[in-house]
């Protein structure tokens, strides 16, 4: 296990190297005859594909997680300035009672109110850039496992075979 480790990956090899390492043994395995139609060497190169998919799929994901984070900062600026505000009116020297109560109970609706705004518009985000993810993942194991099949699509001859039998 740990020999089998050392022979792909040393500390003064770059992640190519590893992943050519990688590649040069994976090859040394014959599975054709255990899965006719499944073609290995295709199967290392669709996963040098996925590294440049996976790559650019992690750029699009940052810009969306940088999007909810920006959404965020602005929601916490909102609420310290209507805080302040609040606080401002709240602390001038002629409130009665009653008026402050008002201002609380004012302060508070619009607090409820503007969070309950908030947490949908970044559920909604979160949802998007999770589907989109999804989406992603599943587009690119379409694409492997059809590739992988000689072109055709892995789950139509599964299929066909299966009633074959």
């Amino acid at each position: 296990g740990v020999h089998m480790i050392g022979t792909f990956f040393n500390q003064s090899q770059s992640f190519k190297d590893v992943m050519q390492n990688m590649f040069d043994f994976g090859k040394s395995f014959n599975f054709s005859n255990q899965m006719p139609g499944f073609d290995l060497n295709k199967f290392w190169e669709l996963n040098k594909k996925n590294i440049n998919s996976t790559s650019n799929l992690n750029k699009s994901i940052n810009d969306d997680l940088t999007a909810i984070a920006d959404k965020q900062a602005s929601i916490a600026k909102e609420n310290a300035d209507s805080l302040t505000d609040a606080m401002k009116e709240m602390s001038q020297g002629q409130i009665t009672p009653q008026r402050l109560l008002e201002l609380q109970g004012q302060c508070y609706q619009e607090s409820v109110a503007k969070n309950m705004k908030n947490a949908k518009e970044l559920g909604e985000m979160y949802t998007k850039l999770h589907m989109k993810f999804l989406e992603a993942c599943s587009n690119q194991i379409k694409k492997n496992m059809d590739g992988c099949c000689g072109g055709g699509s892995c789950t139509e001859s599964h299929t066909s075979s299966n009633k074959k039998r």
